[in-house]
């Protein structure tokens, strides 16, 4: 088998383990899909040594592994927010894609929370730190039924570097944590100057506030 056939199973496996996420957090399984959630890692730590890769089976790779990482901390935060009782499961439909019953969508009118946060100190060393973000945006946007429109790449990328530079200049800060927050109905991107080396992964920094973009 071929390295691209082989990223090929990982995608597919990937986008299975999506779809079986989807069935578990609608209510449609007892258990999250543990197995096929080791089968993808296991998939793409084969490959975690991408000096060995063309460049482009290195941006597949990168890809896939991006996508990956931003769903497993999306998945840890609706896991936590079910637990917490503060995210209800949707209402399945057969055949059709799943929405939030009324209930649901009333309780996130008033939640908010930090769904997925990068610190980015260098973008011109940080691409795939910048790339996990762009997948986060995206991803979660789709899964909040956020319908915002999600600029391309290039220039997600171009506003990360240049929204980076000017809030460590501004902020005398060492880094910018940028972050996805569900407010609400709504999934925005937020940025907040990172000033000590420690800083919870879950909770942004309480001074000075998040800038929205």
């Amino acid at each position: 088998m071929t390295v691209d056939e082989e990223l090929d199973l990982v995608a597919d496996n990937l986008r299975r383990l999506k779809i079986e996420y989807d069935v578990f957090f609608n209510g449609g399984a007892k258990k999250p899909p543990l197995d096929r959630q080791t089968r993808v890692e296991f998939g793409l730590k084969k490959f975690s040594d991408t000096q060995k890769l063309s460049s482009h089976l290195r941006f597949r790779y990168n890809t896939l592994a991006a996508r990956f990482s931003v769903f497993s901390d999306l998945w840890r935060t609706r896991m936590r927010m079910l637990e917490e009782g503060r995210l209800r499961p949707y209402s399945l439909t057969p055949g059709a894609r799943p929405s939030p019953d009324t209930s649901s969508a009333a309780r996130r009118g008033s939640m908010r929370a930090v769904l997925f946060r990068q610190v980015v100190a260098r973008p011109e060393n940080d691409v795939q730190k910048i790339l996990r973000l762009y997948e986060a945006l995206k991803e979660c946007r789709d899964e909040f039924h956020d319908t915002s429109k999600v600029p391309s790449f290039e220039a997600f990328a171009s506003f990360v570097d240049q929204k980076t530079r000017h809030m460590i200049q501004s902020n005398q800060c060492r880094a910018v944590a940028f972050m996805v927050v569900l407010d609400g109905p709504k999934v925005k991107f937020q940025a907040a100057p990172v000033k000590t080396p420690s800083v919870s992964p879950d909770t942004p920094p309480d001074s000075p506030p998040a800038e929205n973009s």
